[in-house]
């Protein structure tokens, strides 16, 4: 089967033009091509050139091998951790996480034990008057 251009994986269709004007018309004449041929093409440098090669060399000797091209596999979903009794663990806080929470919780009642201070100097205010 033959490949075009843009089947191979980094070429896209400004690529593949520029390769055609080249002389490099499918897939499998990029996989054929030396790294100096295809780097002396605008917008390829030496790196650029050999991966797309060997991009081609792959879709190119998968098929000729009589392996179908796949997808790669996806990694296997990540698992919850388990206690010993098998239940997942709850993710709580850490220790770090614990201490803030407790001294913002102070800060905070502090704050509220020094509003309830003022308000009451007020109160005593107005019921003088």
């Amino acid at each position: 089967m033959a490949y075009v251009l843009e089947d191979v994986k980094g070429i896209g269709p400004a690529s593949a033009a520029l390769l055609r004007d080249a002389g490099i018309e499918s897939a499998e004449a990029l996989a054929a091509a030396p790294v100096s041929r295809v780097a002396a093409v605008w917008g390829f440098d030496t790196v650029r050139a050999t991966r797309v090669i060997a991009s081609a060399e792959t879709l190119v000797g998968a098929e000729t091998a009589g392996v179908p091209l796949q997808a790669p596999e996806s990694p296997k979903p990540l698992t919850k951790k388990k206690d010993k009794d098998g239940k997942e663990k709850k993710k709580g806080k850490g220790k770090k996480e614990k201490a803030k929470s407790k001294n913002e919780k102070e800060k905070k009642d502090g704050k509220k034990k020094d509003k309830k201070k003022k308000s009451d100097k007020k109160d005593k205010k107005k019921s003088k008057k």
